[in-house]
């Protein structure tokens, strides 16, 4: 029997079906086995949860009675301009810059970020595969089929797409995630520690070389 135009645009459809139907299926079982795996994995977590130390600590100053002592918010960050000395400032602004040991705490940040990244990612699918094709195939006229009123060349398409990972029941990556997140908050308080001692140990010599400077000049006064 030869194929007709018609024949062959059901064919077409058919294959059309085929393909919607193939995808359809795909992403529904994917979203099954997704939405299990995010159900199994929510279950359990191996060990105690992190709690803050309680410590003991007043409510308030000692001295909260006297006018020198101001309890109202106060932004320390460049603590040092109040003493409105423009050297002070410059070098201060230089130190921040200019020291390795700074620098390499803020490095440090930049890496527990990177970690931190890298366990969250542990959390989804850490295999992905998509893959298609498309096919157009022609009868050939020396085909003993081959009609010139029928269609002669048809299209087939397919597509696909996979993921696996491993399910995190026991809550491993979980505790690694909240031990990166902890390494990296330690990392951002290394850095404002090392700011703070840096400005600190500028201004202290600063301050004691006006000092000494001035005592000179006073001994040489009298």
């Amino acid at each position: 029997m030869e194929p007709t135009d018609s024949g062959d645009k059901s064919f077409c459809r058919l294959t059309d079906k085929h393909l919607e139907a193939s995808c359809s299926a795909r992403c529904s079982r994917l979203v099954l086995t997704a939405c299990i795996a995010l159900a199994i994995g929510g279950c359990t977590t191996v060990g105690p949860d992190f709690k803050h130390p309680e410590t003991a600590s007043m409510e308030s100053w000692i001295e909260r009675g006297e006018n020198a002592i101001k309890a109202a918010p106060t932004d320390l960050r460049n603590w040092w301009k109040v003493f409105n000395d423009p050297t002070l400032d410059l070098l201060v602004e230089k130190a921040l810059d200019q020291n390795l040991s700074l620098q390499i705490t803020g490095l440090r940040i930049i890496e527990a970020r990177a970690q931190l990244g890298i366990v969250r990612g542990a959390l989804y699918p850490q295999t992905q595969t998509a893959g298609g094709s498309a096919a157009k195939q022609r009868i050939s006229k020396n085909s003993p089929n081959y009609s010139q009123a029928a269609k002669s060349s048809f299209s087939v398409y397919q597509a696909g797409f996979d993921a696996a990972w491993e399910i995190d029941f026991w809550g491993r990556y979980r505790r690694g995630l909240e031990a990166a997140d902890a390494n990296m908050e330690s990392s951002v308080a290394a850095y404002q520690q090392g700011m703070v001692s840096l400005t600190a140990e500028v201004a202290s010599t600063y301050i004691n070389i006006r000092t000494f400077e001035e005592r000179i000049k006073l001994s040489e006064h009298y």
